[in-house]
């Protein structure tokens, strides 16, 4: 090996973006194995992990897949690393595995360690690695373990007392330089929401990562094609710009291409806008509002939230009622809209 090509190795070692680049493979949207080149979204989210890391997002944008690759990353290139891929059911967790194997197996074999172990709960390395792939359930997860990287999937749709008692247990069992990232799709306001909402709020270690759909054009690049084609088949041609609704207007504005608006107009036609916002939201206020029950009309909370670009959150509100304050902050946020220094909407 020649300087230059030991200079290469480092780097690409020493870099999970180019390690995963350089020698991972995945099976892509139509099938195809094909290099793992991360996404806008999955480069985003390795190049700002911090300790504590929670991402609220649109679907299928792989923060799964990019999970399996840091897994491997690190019990590849650091001995004695114990990696950790929890989810809310056997079959997710079965899933994972699945999408963990079929990486590992593209790594050319030259940089492989010898298997110990290769089964559905684990893979164990003969350097002292090991990635182990687990349900958010009643056993103690963490007991006995030293943590470098966890990431718990789809955390709203676990059972959120389990979340709790599990989270505090895994979090002392990461090392010094151990990551975890807590993973999800809205689901209503649960612990996963209050989690995310401290975070967003500077109020917790956790690092907040929040992935519209509008900001992927990558994933669904070939969906977003064919939906256009159909589209245009159906009503005789594209979506112009002078046809936009209100809300298509304010995605547009957001960064949303004609393109990906024809293909949320005919998913919708599939489901209804409001399912379609739970799967695929713009902002994280959208995500929750429309993935529970709410008390308020949430279609009109959300036009009035996307409508005001100044928005305080009140955490102090004189002589609120007792059975309200105890709910201010932790289930109750309120909002203002300030126009001109005047405080005109309690949202």
């Amino acid at each position: 090996m020649t300087q230059g090509e030991k200079d290469k190795l480092i780097k690409i070692l020493s870099d999970p973006i180019l390690w995963g680049s350089s020698f991972c493979k995945v099976v892509d949207k139509n099938g195809k194995t094909v290099p793992f080149v991360m996404n806008p979204q999955q480069t985003e989210l390795v190049n700002g992990l911090s300790k504590y890391n929670i991402v609220l997002k649109s679907r299928q944008l792989g923060i799964t897949t990019v999970s399996c690759c840091l897994s491997l990353y690190y019990a590849i290139t650091q001995p004695n690393s114990h990696c950790m891929l929890i989810s809310f059911s056997m079959d997710s967790a079965n899933a994972i595995f699945d999408k963990l194997k079929q990486m590992y197996d593209s790594i050319p074999n030259a940089i492989k360690p010898r298997e110990l172990a290769n089964n559905r709960s684990y893979l164990k390395f003969d350097n002292g690695s090991k990635i182990s792939v687990c349900t958010m359930g009643s056993k103690e997860l963490a007991r006995g373990s030293s943590l470098k990287f966890v990431h718990i999937s789809e955390v709203a749709f676990c059972k959120q007392d389990k979340v709790v008692k599990q989270l505090l247990a895994i979090e002392q069992a990461l090392l010094p330089d151990g990551k975890i990232v807590l993973e999800s799709t809205a689901n209503g306001l649960n612990e996963f929401s209050n989690m995310w909402e401290r975070a967003e709020q500077g109020e917790s270690l956790y690092k907040p990562f929040f992935f519209s759909w509008i900001d992927d054009k990558i994933m669904f690049a070939e969906e977003y094609k064919q939906f256009a084609i159909r589209y245009k088949g159906i009503y005789g041609k594209s979506l112009e710009h002078n046809e936009l609704e209100p809300i298509e207007q304010t995605y547009f504005d957001m960064g949303a291409s004609l393109e990906q608006l024809m293909w949320r107009r005919l998913k919708i036609a599939n489901s209804t806008e409001m399912q379609f916002k739970q799967e695929y939201p713009a902002n994280p206020l959208e995500a929750f509002i429309t993935s529970g029950a709410n008390i308020f009309n949430a279609e009109k909370v959300q036009r009035l939230f996307n409508e005001r670009k100044t928005i305080e959150k009140i955490t102090s509100i004189p002589n609120i009622p007792i059975e309200l304050k105890l709910y201010l902050n932790n289930y109750l946020t309120v909002r203002r809209h300030i126009v001109g220094g005047v405080n005109s909407t309690l949202l």
